[in-house]
């Protein structure tokens, strides 16, 4: 597992703006993701890694935020990594995920649900062109 993450997170950290690293995530996510009647053990370690996730791609968008504010990042499209759309997308797959999990206590789902949701709305203002898509998503 952490060598497989370790690699994910360095290739999203170095180009953030590549498709590529980000369906391999979608992938993982997915992939990854418990069936089943399972160990308890199995599906804390499997949250556990989504809540790393998380915390790891909240870093990256600090950070593509704190060097958005070099440029003008508002003048970029979305294709040429305006306030890193992957990100927002890998984060929303992530929380909504974790959203899905039967353990988790209601004011944890009602922050979790919040931050998604704000994901979406940061990509109807990055990817206006799939504004419809976001605000579906949204419901």
């Amino acid at each position: 597992r952490e060598e497989w993450e370790s690699i994910l997170l360095n290739a999203i950290f170095t180009e953030p703006d590549d498709q590529t690293p980000w369906w391999y995530h979608r992938f993982i996510v997915s992939w990854a993701k418990p069936s089943g009647d399972l160990d308890e053990e199995t599906v804390d370690e499997y949250e556990a890694l989504l809540f790393e996730m998380a915390d790891s791609l909240r870093d990256l968008l600090e950070l593509e935020k704190e060097n958005g504010m070099m440029g003008n990042a508002e003048n970029k499209d979305e294709s040429k990594g305006a306030k890193c759309k992957w990100a927002h997308i890998g984060l929303h797959l992530v929380l909504s995920t974790l959203l899905e999990s039967k353990t988790m206590d209601k004011e944890e789902a009602v922050d979790l649900t919040e931050e998604a949701e704000g994901c979406l709305t940061a990509l109807i203002k990055i990817d206006p062109n799939r504004k419809e898509r976001y605000q579906n998503m949204v419901r």
